[in-house]
């Protein structure tokens, strides 16, 4: 964490662009103090020198003057790119302090990023913990909404949401599983759905049968017919989704089983080509040892791009266990959306408001997506995620002492209830800083 972020308090960090905003620094402690009714000289440098004085000249440095132990720093943010200060103390008693804003369009600046993991397992199917107890790690991990979706099963996820629903949290739990279709080995996300599709073929199989085998007639340019078998099992499987009110993701397209990927060249060129689905695992929850297959799902995603723009994505963990060594954190998805809510995040994927990103410890985090969303998710990743983790942990460790049956973690789940959403408040600018 930089200097910047770990003892100043720095409001707004996310501004409109092509406005004059008011930036406002605030030292946290005592040993960072700046000296009441002294100037600091204040140098600023837009990052891809998007700026009114030309790509190549720079801004006069300004001197401002500290007000009730403030630093209040007004600037035009011409584009969206991210700008830097640097902050002098002109009696060189202090350290040059750096701190990064970042500047959006219209769209974006009325979206908030919320984190979340659309792919996840619990003890009901291979997992090893309660649904509840997964989606409390969620939390911890600083996810800001979980489907626990559990192969052939859609209840674990219920009881997960109803494990929680008699105290306030923040995090969004949704509906879901992982469908398995009879005679069809591709693994597909039921995310938000209103019911089970599992129980339905279970209850309909016959109507499955014939309903698919009518979409494969159509099919008649996919030469193996088992190949054209499970691609109309898939597309009849999306379709379904969408008239439950879901998201049909398709998972790990280049996850390797005994006998090679799991799904052959065929269906992943069809799948892409004809758009089935409504989103695409770009970043799955894969082991060291599997990452490759990443590394082939993002470069067939960029391959895609060639031929559409029109390619919503996910990152998920397909985590099996909770544990800190494990995958759950690891790889999630940043959602841009009006508001936290099942429908709004489903809305903003499908509009390619969404990135994939991979967040293993020891490693740099990375996003993958649209470049627009990729520069500013990287930007918020370093500046303001680290700040939103530390109130999810909190929260989380709530909802753990919840399910211990702590009686007390009831009132304190009430009193941190918002407070993610204040911090964003507080970051982004409102209309009093903006000119």
């Amino acid at each position: 964490m930089e200097k910047a972020l770990k003892f100043f308090d720095i409001y707004p960090k996310v501004v409109p662009a092509g406005k004059t905003v008011t930036i406002y620094v605030r030292p946290l402690y005592e040993h960072v103090k700046f000296s009441e009714g002294e100037e600091y000289e204040v140098l600023y440098y837009p990052m891809e020198r998007v700026s009114v004085h030309g790509e190549y000249q720079y801004q006069m440095p300004q001197l401002v003057k500290v007000k009730k132990g403030v630093l209040e720093i007004e600037q035009f943010f011409a584009g969206e790119q991210e700008h830097m200060f640097v902050i002098n103390d002109l009696n060189e008693e202090m350290e040059p302090i750096r701190i990064r804003i970042y500047s959006v369009e219209e769209d974006l600046f009325n979206k908030r990023p919320y984190l979340g993991d659309l792919n996840t397992q619990s003890y009901y199917s291979d997992g090893e913990e309660s649904p509840a107890f997964v989606a409390a790690s969620a939390r911890d991990r600083g996810l800001d909404f979980i489907s626990i979706t559990d192969h052939h099963q859609y209840k674990p996820s219920l009881e997960a949401i109803e494990r929680f629903e008699k105290v306030e949290i923040d995090l969004l739990i949704v509906p879901g599983e992982k469908i398995h279709l009879p005679d069809n080995p591709v693994h597909i996300l039921n995310f938000g759905g209103e019911n089970s599709l599992n129980e339905f073929v279970e209850e309909h199989e016959d109507d499955y049968y014939l309903q698919v085998k009518a979409i494969a007639k159509n099919l008649s340019d996919i030469k193996d017919n088992q190949t054209r078998f499970l691609t109309a099992s898939s597309i009849w499987a999306f379709e379904r989704i969408r008239k439950l009110n879901g998201l049909g993701v398709f998972c790990h397209p280049y996850w390797e089983v005994w006998t090679g990927y799991y799904v052959s060249r065929t269906v992943i060129d069809y799948f892409y080509k004809h758009k089935i689905f409504d989103a695409i695992e770009l970043l799955s929850g894969y082991y060291d040892h599997e990452e490759y297959a990443n590394t082939l799902q993002i470069a067939r995603y960029y391959e895609a791009l060639k031929e559409s723009e029109d390619i919503p994505i996910v990152g998920v963990s397909d985590a099996h266990k909770c544990s800190e060594d494990d995958l759950l954190g690891n790889y999630f998805t940043v959602v841009f959306a009006d508001e936290l809510s099942k429908d709004n995040i489903i809305k903003n994927i499908k509009d390619l408001y969404s990135v994939a990103v991979s967040s293993i410890p020891g490693e740099h985090q990375r996003a993958f997506g649209p470049f627009r969303l990729v520069r500013y998710t990287q930007y918020l990743l370093r500046e303001v995620i680290p700040l939103h983790k530390k109130l999810c942990e909190l929260e989380g460790a709530q909802m753990f002492a919840h399910l211990g049956n702590d009686r007390r973690a009831r009132r304190q789940l009430s009193i941190m209830q918002g407070q993610t959403e204040s911090l964003y408040n507080r970051l982004f600018a409102k209309p009093t800083n903006i000119k």
